[in-house]
């Protein structure tokens, strides 16, 4: 259907329909991204109803180049932060779908279901379905009725898998980037973007990381993340560590030393026990512990120890 004989400012869309082009008929190396660009799909203008009638179809999705124009999200709502020094802050979460870690005591559901489940009324439990991937444009359109914004936090899975398509957005609110920091080179690219860093340092032992070459690449491409991301003038940047039984002191006490100069504060998050979770409290780590390690990083850093508030109240 496109071809160099036929250009995508040709062919209107009251002409062709998506349904009339195959995926047989139409290959990624036949079409350029200036011949189908975003600014052909006004979604801004439509209401949050109809974002289903702009959301590319299977066809469509191999015309545009995954994690530039559109992004796999699993959840965009409002709510407050629950971690770290920026607790109770009110913000917009924005949670992408799709990881490069599988950390043990991973809490999070970040599949991508095919949709994004969206909470138009803050707080309400009522969560509308939306097509993904999403257009940067779509994602903010949604975000637009949350209003009085700290920032809008970026979450996931591992948001800096999606650089370039956070790198398109346009909105009002800082940028607050949470990450598991293993992506230097992502992180490169939106440097400049984000306001805020929630910076993870996943030790290897939470990773089952057992090789020795396994956990150095690990732990430069950390630091690596970090020395990017490093908190200036216009950028706060803190480190979350967090504990379990299995953490090792040594470990966390190497890790600060790496990063110390790049962050504002560590923070030591103990692991929390979820509902149903085999070994329940027996998999965070010991109070003793957790204490006498923040007396020791005291000396280097300010260290906080901080739970996940939001699990204390039933808040997303």
């Amino acid at each position: 259907m496109y071809s160099s004989e036929v250009s995508a400012s040709e062919v209107s869309a009251s002409e062709v329909s998506v349904s009339e082009v195959s995926v047989s008929e139409v290959s990624v190396s036949e079409v350029s991204v200036s011949e189908v660009s975003v600014s052909e799909l006004p979604v801004s203008e439509l209401p949050i109803s109809e974002f289903s009638a702009s959301f590319p179809t299977p066809a469509t999705e191999r015309i545009i180049i995954p994690g530039r124009e559109f992004a796999p999200v699993r959840e965009v709502f409002c709510s407050v932060q629950g971690e770290g020094p920026y607790v109770g802050a009110r913000q917009a979460f924005v949670r992408f779908s799709g990881c490069n870690l599988k950390c043990k005591y991973c809490d999070t559901d970040f599949a991508n279901p095919g949709t994004c489940d969206y909470e138009p009324a803050e707080g309400s439990a009522s969560f509308e379905k939306v097509p993904n991937p999403l257009s940067a444009r779509q994602l903010e359109a949604l975000l637009q009725p949350f209003k009085n914004l700290h920032s809008v936090s970026l979450t996931g899975g591992e948001p800096l898998l999606h650089a370039d398509f956070i790198g398109k957005l346009d909105l009002s609110a800082p940028l607050y980037l949470e990450s598991n920091m293993t992506l230097p080179e992502q992180a490169r690219k939106i440097k400049d973007r984000v306001v805020y860093v929630a910076g993870d340092f996943k030790l290897p032992e939470a990773l089952g990381l057992k090789k020795r070459d396994a956990r150095e690449d690990h732990i430069e491409n950390t630091v690596g993340c970090f020395k990017i991301l490093r908190t200036n003038e216009t950028r706060d940047c803190f480190c979350k560590i967090v504990m379990s039984r299995d953490s090792d002191s040594a470990s966390v006490l190497s890790a600060v030393d790496a990063i110390a100069d790049y962050v504002s504060c560590v923070i030591l998050q103990p692991e929390t026990v979820m509902e149903g979770q085999a070994g329940g409290i027996n998999t965070q780590s010991p109070v003793k512990t957790l204490i006498e390690l923040q007396n020791m990083l005291l000396e280097k850093i300010d260290t906080r120890i901080i739970p996940q508030t939001h699990r204390m109240w039933g808040c997303l």
